[in-house]
């Protein structure tokens, strides 16, 4: 090789003239460019590519342009997909790993499963509890199959239709109505009234809640009940001192 041919080849550098023409260098082929190194055989159209960088030898040798693949080279980059065939979906690599990216209708480390399918929505059940404002209904269907995609399980929440729970069983002996719950009111206001007058200097805040009970801030009256908020009011809130009288009607 050479101008006056006076040294000896190396392929890595130049290669020989054949019928299709010159044909790649040996650099070219085993991508230098891209970290790749050429080792020749001096004296020879030889050379050995050592790959490097991700980078792979491609046995059909197009990407290196050798003839019929037959010389080494280093044109195929390097990609995990090629050790994950997906039987259905595509291949995504990124960082030196890949995972098949499978549709709805398969699952698997290569897709190689297919869902069941979902039976109809069976009916609603009825609404729980059967009073009040917060009541849910449900209802469900069935896999037919494996690994069905989403639930089979469904709650709603009722609007309308409910009625008031009214009072509880639970307080047996404290359920009262409106008037008896007024009159028991009237008659502790009395008492306190009087024990002011005699100079016992009481002081307290009461609260009472219609249909439920009465309940005082020192126990006065022991009914510690209470019930929703939507379904009473408040029926009086009395602040009282040793200088004031109060007055129900």
């Amino acid at each position: 090789m050479g101008p006056r041919c006076d040294t000896e080849r190396n392929a890595c550098f130049e290669r020989q003239l054949t019928e299709q023409g010159r044909l790649p260098t040996g650099n070219q082929a085993c991508n230098v460019d891209a970290g790749g190194e050429c080792l020749p055989v001096i004296g020879t159209d030889l050379f050995v590519c050592q790959c490097k960088n991700g980078w792979l030898i491609d046995t059909g040798g197009r990407r290196a342009g050798s003839v019929e693949g037959r010389d080494p080279n280093c044109q195929l980059r390097h990609d995990p997909c090629m050790s994950l065939p997906c039987e259905v979906g595509d291949c995504v690599s990124s960082r030196g790993e890949a995972i098949c990216q499978c549709p709805a209708t398969h699952y698997g480390p290569k897709c190689q499963f297919r869902r069941g399918l979902w039976s109809v929505w069976g009916p609603w059940s009825s609404c729980d509890p059967d009073c009040g404002d917060r009541r849910e209904r449900h209802r469900s269907r069935a896999c037919l199959g494996l690994e069905c995609l989403g639930h089979g399980f469904e709650s709603d929440w009722c609007h309308g239709g409910g009625t008031d729970c009214g009072v509880p069983e639970r307080l047996g002996p404290y359920r009262t109505d409106r008037w008896r719950t007024a009159m028991v009111l009237r008659q502790m206001l009395a008492a306190l009234a009087i024990a002011t007058a005699i100079g016992l200097g009481c002081l307290f805040t009461c609260q009472c809640f219609l249909s439920v009970a009465l309940k005082c801030d020192r126990d006065l009256l022991d009914l510690a009940v209470r019930e929703r908020a939507h379904t009473h009011q408040m029926l009086a809130y009395h602040r009282l001192s040793y200088k004031t009288v109060f007055k129900t009607d």
